[in-house]
């Protein structure tokens, strides 16, 4: 969880299956929930508004909006100087409808839900164009959507990333990618059209299938507990006892 995981395994043929060379990244899907909600939301709340200190017209506090990079971090905002500056700023705000909004989303704890809509709008996207990111909550009413193409914007830089440790991987195997003669996308991001288009791109699109996405992992950890019960492989574990 949280990581995109990648392994070169060499399986059936004469020779002993074996794990060739394998790597990870902390990318996945959390971190593109967070690009976003990051994007999308904050300007409903108050983000490129202003308002009055004194006589001097100032835009309301980066940090604010920061906050919406982690919904952890949208529950601290709950702290009492938090709240005390909204209201503050709320008395003198340009948008006073959007900072009033900001707090009921603090105070009722909707950081969590708007995460969670962020999070079904990705999945959306992997088959359609667009999707909706509408929140109707007390003291605010969120209308939004987000197209497929400004996601895959959002998460260019991620996605550089991952096809550079892909390269790293390929290197370290020293294979090339005509060497490979499958290539299996497993998980919930391995969906996602811009990473099919990767690996397509690289491997070709004959090589490329995907198995079991969302329940290959949990699977393979039942593989493991398996042989871990019947004395066939020796790993640390815990267990209700020992935990």
């Amino acid at each position: 969880g949280g990581t995109l995981d990648m392994s070169i395994v060499q399986v059936g043929g004469r020779e002993k299956s074996r794990v060739i060379a394998n790597s990870g990244i902390p990318i996945a899907g959390d971190v593109f929930d967070k690009h976003i909600v990051r994007a999308k939301y904050p300007k409903h709340f108050g983000e490129g508004t202003t308002y009055m200190v004194g006589r001097s017209e100032l835009p309301l506090p980066a940090a604010l909006f920061e906050a919406f990079s982690d919904w952890q971090t949208l529950l601290t905002l709950q702290l009492a100087n938090n709240m005390e500056n909204l209201r503050k700023i709320e008395k003198t705000s340009r948008a006073p409808h959007k900072i009033r909004a900001f707090q009921k989303l603090i105070t009722g704890q909707y950081g969590l839900k708007i995460y969670d809509i962020a999070e079904q709008a990705k999945r959306q996207l992997s088959d359609k164009l667009s999707a909706r990111l509408d929140i109707k909550e007390d003291g605010f009413y969120i209308v939004d959507n987000i197209k497929r193409s400004e996601f895959e914007s959002l998460i260019r830089s991620d996605v550089r990333a991952i096809e550079q440790r892909l390269d790293e991987l390929l290197d370290e195997a020293h294979m090339q990618p005509e060497d490979i003669d499958a290539v299996i996308r497993t998980g919930g991001s391995s969906q996602i059209p811009l990473f099919v288009e990767l690996l397509e791109g690289r491997f070709g699109a004959e090589k490329v299938s995907d198995i079991d996405a969302f329940a290959s992992v949990t699977s393979g950890l039942g593989v493991i507990a398996h042989q871990l019960e019947a004395g066939n492989i020796e790993l640390p574990y815990y267990d209700v006892e020992t935990y």
